[in-house]
């Protein structure tokens, strides 16, 4: 059975170090990477990336893995290739895929805080390397793993998207009536002429939502909410103007502007996103290691 520890206490010992430098510095890859490295931390060997020593490796057998808050495809790719398991990002969360031994990968969010650890289950001899080779590695994490997963409280989610059913109504019949389509003339009405390029994420979440509590509101929250070329399902030009932009200079500019036809759905979808968002609908609970990553960890 392969000793992991041993085998990245020969890897350091292998590596030069760099010359001239205050620390001592050994790249675990390229010599020019130099904040990827290998180091002895006492008796741990560890694989550091930049400031953090993201997989360490103990005598005992133990094997942990850590971010320090960096939940990045970086350190996802660093993982993956200084650990025994796969590791990657999803859900905005990093996870490794452990084998069971059962032929199946258990998937473990990688906390942003703290350190996740594994061992091999179970004492193996020389005699037992074919057939734990064949039933595959058996890991399993040391201590219990505490998964704290954000779910949505229906009842609490239920109230505070209740206040903006009216505005919801009104955009599906005022959708309804014009086909989809929202009118450059009417986004003129009550938006600036560069608050009709924005994206709706441009502006804020309190200001639009306050903006549908009140029925004057209503012809302006929907412009805002529906802003945008890339969520549109159609479009056609609806104006052209000359406009004077500064590039390098004042110039005299063509300007196309246009009508934008769009789905309810997605109106809907981005208001009860930002209704979420502002408000406190989620609980959080404590589940288990599955095969497969789960959405919501925190």
């Amino acid at each position: 059975m392969r000793n992991y520890y041993q085998d990245f206490k020969n890897l350091h010992d292998l590596i030069k170090p760099i010359r001239g430098r205050a620390e001592e510095v050994r790249p675990i890859g390229q010599r020019r990477r130099t904040w990827e490295r290998i180091e002895m931390d006492g008796d741990i060997v560890a694989c550091r990336l930049y400031d953090t020593q993201v997989v360490r490796y103990y005598p005992d057998g133990r094997i942990g893995v850590r971010c320090a808050g960096w939940q990045s495809p970086l350190t996802a790719e660093f993982i993956h290739t200084h650990s025994p398991w796969q590791c990657f990002k999803r859900n905005n969360k990093l996870w490794v895929m452990v084998p069971n031994g059962e032929r199946k990968y258990m998937h473990y969010p990688i906390p942003s805080e703290g350190e996740l650890q594994f061992r091999i289950e179970g004492n193996y001899s020389d005699k037992d390397e074919l057939q734990f080779r064949i039933e595959g590695s058996h890991w399993v994490p040391v201590g219990d793993v505490v998964i704290e997963k954000q779910v949505v409280n229906r009842e609490r989610a239920k109230a505070a998207r209740a206040p903006y059913k009216p505005f919801l109504e009104w955009a599906k019949t005022f959708l309804k009536m014009s086909d989809g389509w929202i009118m450059h003339a009417t986004r003129k009405e009550v938006m600036t002429r560069d608050e009709q390029r924005y994206h709706y994420s441009h502006f804020r979440s309190q200001d639009l939502l306050e903006l549908m509590l009140d029925e004057a509101g209503y012809l302006r929250g929907i412009c805002c909410v529906l802003g945008g070329r890339g969520d549109a399902i159609d479009s056609r030009v609806a104006e052209v103007v000359n406009e004077t932009v500064e590039w390098s200079g004042p110039r005299t500019v063509k300007v196309e502007y246009y009508d934008y036809k769009y789905r309810f759905e997605l109106l809907r979808a981005r208001v009860y996103r930002m209704v979420d968002g502002e408000s406190d609908i989620y609980d959080k609970v404590q589940v288990q290691a599955t095969t497969r990553t789960q959405s919501g960890i925190v």
